[in-house]
């Protein structure tokens, strides 16, 4: 029943230690992107991350023995960080328009992180926050700013991951709006909005 407990993710520090009665205990820590440093205690190693917008695996290794019972070596990977591979379906959800002086809510959804605990939210300049929380923003039409074509992200901390929506703001005037025919498509009156 040997093992190393621990947090299998580590965020920014961790402890990891092996419960037994040996006499001798080695660490060793493969970590060839020089993800975290480490201070060891007998039967205990603390993990601390050394850039917080690095991401990836390090492998731990537990060598302990005692005359009695002989050595045994035991291992555990850790992640590091924020791995992008965890908010791979992650999505904002809410309008694809933005009207008049109504407010809209987004919400990301699909992210379980224990990394994350809050989300930096940004608009572009023809939308204002009214209100965000953990995983939902609350946005306004700027009626300073003219611009249509409008873009919410949610940003993850401590990583580079972005996630975007673009939307719709306002209505537009007539003089940007031009109709190309492509191919054979023909417009019928009271068809199309």
């Amino acid at each position: 029943n040997a093992q190393i407990t621990g947090q299998d993710i580590l965020c920014s520090s961790g402890v990891y230690s092996v419960t037994s009665e040996a006499t001798t205990i080695n660490w060793s820590v493969n970590d060839p992107n020089n993800l975290v440093s480490f201070n060891i205690n007998n039967n205990q190693i603390t993990l601390n991350q050394t850039n917080p917008n690095s991401y990836g695996i390090v492998t731990l290794t537990a060598f302990y023995s005692n005359p009695k019972c002989g050595s045994i070596t035991v291992s555990k990977e850790i992640e590091v960080g924020i791995h992008p591979y965890h908010f791979t379906n992650a999505t904002l959800t809410g309008e694809t328009y933005i009207c008049g002086s109504q407010t809209y809510t987004y919400t990301l959804s699909s992210i379980s992180h224990p990394c994350v605990n809050s989300i930096n939210w940004v608009v572009s300049p023809n939308l204002n926050i009214i209100s965000q929380t953990s995983n939902s923003v609350t946005v306004i039409n700027n009626p300073f700013n003219s611009q249509y074509a409008g873009l919410i992200t949610a940003s993850i901390p401590n990583s580079n991951i972005q996630i975007n929506k673009g939307v719709w703001v306002g209505v537009p005037n007539s003089n940007d709006l031009t109709i190309q025919k492509l191919g054979a498509y023909d417009f019928y009156v009271g068809t199309w909005t």
